[in-house]
């Protein structure tokens, strides 16, 4: 067998071994794209019409995680409800800061400020922080999977918040019209999807790989 047919053979095998994008995963993507064209549908100008239809999946985004976000908090901690309430301040007080400001280039300013806090996040958990570990690689028994495997799901996660950052600020460097923005950044999920799944199959540490010093 030639190398290339070998290789399409490969990824073949992997595209199939792809599990479907979960509906939570396509939420916010749906929205975006469906507001921006209902918005625009009715004559609202472009630059209104990105951010109205960008804080709206963003709200439902938050009120969709709410539920996942206190179980965490209260797993964690034993508590959630000062703490959550908090952060659901900081959010929508965001979220009108966009409506105000009624910015294209700011509300993707925030996504790239969120994508940078949470590459700190998936760092600190790289680096050996159990709270972040804890956090974004819960397992119900620590024993049955293997520290390198939870800190190698950190660095997939890390990844993947950077590359949206590296496309976000693509767009924006090359002053894209903001119908492709909507498009690029609706599909963007899905790909980056593929990707991670892929990167996953073909990269996870074998459970007795060593574990390297942190």
């Amino acid at each position: 067998m030639s190398p290339f047919r070998r290789y399409s053979l490969l990824l073949w095998l992997l595209l199939r071994s792809i599990p479907p994008v979960s509906p939570g995963r396509l939420l916010m993507p749906a929205i975006f794209l469906s507001g921006w064209t209902l918005l625009r549908a009715l004559e609202i100008a472009e630059a209104r019409a990105f951010v109205w239809a960008a804080v709206l999946a963003q709200a439902v985004q938050v009120w969709a995680v709410l539920p996942i976000s206190a179980w965490h908090q209260r797993r964690l901690f034993g508590r959630a409800r000062r703490a959550l309430f908090a952060a659901v301040a900081v959010c929508f007080t965001v979220l009108a800061l966009q409506v105000w400001w009624a910015d294209p280039v700011f509300s993707q300013r925030v996504v790239t400020v969120y994508c940078a806090f949470y590459v700190g996040a998936m760092l600190a958990g790289i680096l050996g922080d159990q709270l972040f570990i804890d956090r974004f690689v819960p397992v119900s028994d620590p024993q049955a999977v293997p520290m390198i495997t939870r800190r190698h799901l950190l660095k997939l996660y890390a990844l993947v918040a950077f590359l949206v950052i590296v496309v976000n600020e693509t767009l924006l460097a090359m002053t894209a019209p903001l119908g492709a923005r909507v498009a690029v950044l609706a599909l963007l999920p899905i790909a980056l999807h593929i990707f991670y799944e892929i990167v996953l199959r073909l990269t996870l540490p074998l459970e007795d790989d060593p574990e390297p010093e942190p």
